[in-house]
């Protein structure tokens, strides 16, 4: 588990720091947010911390969900995609979009974001999209709710989840380019 109090304690002092600023998700070795209260440890992610500001995020929590949760789909129906939760039948989207907005411009400006896979709110292309909250296979796979607004917001920031920075290439052009916007953002 990454040392919480020292993230925290760091910070504190983004304003001041020209490391780049990451906005991670938290169960990535910070805390054991996710929806069966377990988290995931990443040594890829362990290593980029230390090298960076992170500013951590746990959507689904900070949205008002509770540790443990019942698991929360990405579905599309109506010509829409919304975020429910299945065993209480609460559409969830609104909350969630509100909560990103809110969050994302209420940060300093970051660098780039490492986001939890498949992630309902976090996952980049691979979060799965159902027809209906009880089905058992996906009509498709795409971005979670809180990675959607990151794109709006951010479109030209580096995103990644901590299963594509394993691959050392896409970890050094991550890098790369965190760095590159910190230069830009220093300017």
């Amino acid at each position: 588990m990454i040392n919480k109090t020292a993230v925290e304690d760091g910070v504190t002092d983004l304003r001041k720091n020209s490391n780049p600023r990451i906005v991670i998700s938290k169960c990535l070795g910070f805390e054991k947010c996710r929806y069966d209260a377990s988290g995931v440890e990443s040594a890829t992610v362990r290593d980029i911390v230390s090298e960076v500001n992170p500013i951590l995020v746990c959507p689904e929590v900070e949205m008002g969900l509770s540790i443990p949760r019942d698991p929360i789909r990405v579905v599309f129906f109506n010509r829409k995609t919304r975020l429910v939760q299945p065993s209480t039948g609460m559409d969830l989207t609104s909350d969630m979009i509100k909560f990103s907005l809110n969050f994302l411009q209420s940060i300093p400006p970051p660098d780039g974001f490492i986001m939890k896979s498949k992630s309902p709110s976090c996952g980049i292309g691979g979060t799965k999209i159902f027809n209906n909250p009880d089905d058992d296979i996906p009509v498709a796979f795409g971005d979670g709710f809180f990675v959607k607004a990151v794109k709006d917001i951010f479109p030209v920031l580096a995103i990644e989840s901590e299963e594509t920075l394993k691959n050392p290439l896409v970890k050094k052009a991550f890098m790369h380019r965190i760095r590159a916007s910190v230069s830009s953002r220093e300017k």
